[in-house]
């Protein structure tokens, strides 16, 4: 049985051509979710953005808010 507690949303890195799946509770932004779920990927990037499918900014959106591909955009600071 799944834990209904915990929402896994697909994040597609778009520099890397590379998709995750990131999770976290309902309440956590996209951006907690992401820095919990990819520790090891963040550490090579300055900054981040997450947009939604039509480029709307997600990065501080509560994941149950949003159930769509979010894509990662990487940028310099």
């Amino acid at each position: 049985m799944q834990n209904r507690s915990i929402i896994h949303r697909i994040l597609i890195d778009t520099y890397m051509s590379q998709e995750y799946v990131i999770k976290g509770t309902p309440d956590m932004t996209f951006r907690q979710a992401v820095i919990s779920s990819l520790p090891n990927t963040l550490q090579e990037i300055e900054g981040f953005k997450i947009v939604g499918n039509s480029g709307q900014d997600i990065t501080n959106v509560p994941l149950e808010k949003y159930s769509g591909k979010a894509r990662l955009l990487r940028f310099s600071r």
